[in-house]
């Protein structure tokens, strides 16, 4: 799907930003606040895209022929196997570059450390979103409750929980056990799959509600960088109120935006086989991936290191996914959970037919 490329190119933006480098004793200067737009800004609606992509699937697999149970079967193969696989070779490569080049650095190995670093908590950040995910499928019952009204009702208690940024779930290796945001938009998910209308609206606004949605989401941005430059919700509590309420307002309407504009790349070819390596690339664009940093900083300072870091690893992300799916696809097949680009191609192919 065109809008999980776009998310994925999202967090990998998240997650090779500079800004922690940028002095700002004297002012925020451009790079800053360029970075700030995109990476703290536009960009914070890649977290609510999957979650909330994946409660509408999810939702649309328990009301068909999928028992919880054979959906919790399926699931291994999809999101466990590949969430132990890479956890595992992710810290194996760690160990062993830090033992290379920073034996100072090398903490000693042993089962209890390879069995936390590979189920509990991973080195590489972006796995909590998974083990968030095999949460909520297990909680899926619940959080996609069957009766309405409940469920209705346990959407807008989330989302309230979210707006105030409350998170009620206990830390439990490194990370809470569920984020708030996840359990919220992919409740929210779950419960836009009961009311496909309000999708299929937002898939098809006319062309100037689109420019305003768009708009509505920048002004939103900007007013909030403006009041508070420095925002962040990663574990602290760095904002006021308006800050918060104006980060979470800009998270909605860039959904509306960003949902909008999906459809004409839809069937994209090229968009589409791409969205077939999004799994992948979201796996591995960090570590060991990122060592590549080594070099670049030589070339350019650590302030500026996003506008080379960034297009680097993602072009490398994706280039390594391809070459994988191509000459190793039954490699790929169990990296990537049995998603690969070719099923990707035909089920845009085979929606292309129905709808035309």
């Amino acid at each position: 799907m065109a809008i999980n490329l776009l998310a994925t190119i999202m967090v990998v933006a998240i997650h090779y930003n500079s800004k922690a480098f940028i002095d700002v004793s004297s002012g925020y200067g451009i790079n800053y606040l360029l970075q700030e737009f995109f990476v703290n800004g536009i960009s914070r609606i890649a977290v609510p895209i999957f979650a909330l992509v994946s409660g509408f699937i999810i939702w649309e697999k328990l009301s068909t022929k999928n028992t919880y149970f054979s959906l919790l079967k399926t699931r291994i193969k999809s999101q466990l196997l590949p969430y132990l696989i890479a956890s595992f070779f992710i810290f194996v490569s760690y160990s062993l570059i830090t033992y290379v080049f920073k034996p100072q650095e090398f903490i000693p190995i042993d089962f209890n450390v390879i069995l936390y670093r590979s189920v509990v908590s991973p080195l590489s950040p972006q796995l909590w979103f998974l083990r968030d995910l095999m949460f909520l499928v297990l909680l899926s019952p619940i959080l996609l409750y069957r009766e309405f009204f409940i469920h209705s009702a346990l959407v807008c208690a989330f989302g309230a929980l979210w707006l105030l940024n409350a998170q009620v779930f206990p830390i439990v290796g490194d990370y809470y056990l569920m984020n708030i945001e996840t359990v919220f938009f992919f409740s929210l998910g779950g419960l836009l799959a009961r009311k496909s209308l309000i999708v299929m609206w937002l898939l098809n606004l006319q062309k100037n509600a689109k420019l305003a949605v768009l708009t509505a989401w920048s002004s939103l941005i900007l007013i909030r960088i403006y009041i508070d430059p420095t925002i962040d919700l990663w574990y602290v509590e760095n904002y006021t109120l308006s800050s918060l309420l104006l980060y979470k307002l800009s998270i909605i309407i860039g959904l509306v935006a960003i949902f909008s504009l999906c459809k004409p790349l839809a069937f994209n070819r090229t968009v589409v086989y791409c969205s077939g390596l999004t799994f992948f690339v979201f796996m591995y664009h960090l570590v060991p991936l990122s060592y590549f940093r080594i070099l670049t900083e030589k070339l350019f300072t650590k302030e500026l290191s996003f506008f080379l870091n960034f297009p680097i690893a993602l072009v490398c992300s994706f280039y390594a996914a391809h070459v994988t799916a191509k000459y190793f696809p039954k490699v790929f097949a169990v990296l990537s959970g049995g998603r690969n680009p070719d099923k990707a191609l035909m089920r845009a192919d085979a929606l292309n037919k129905t709808s035309s």
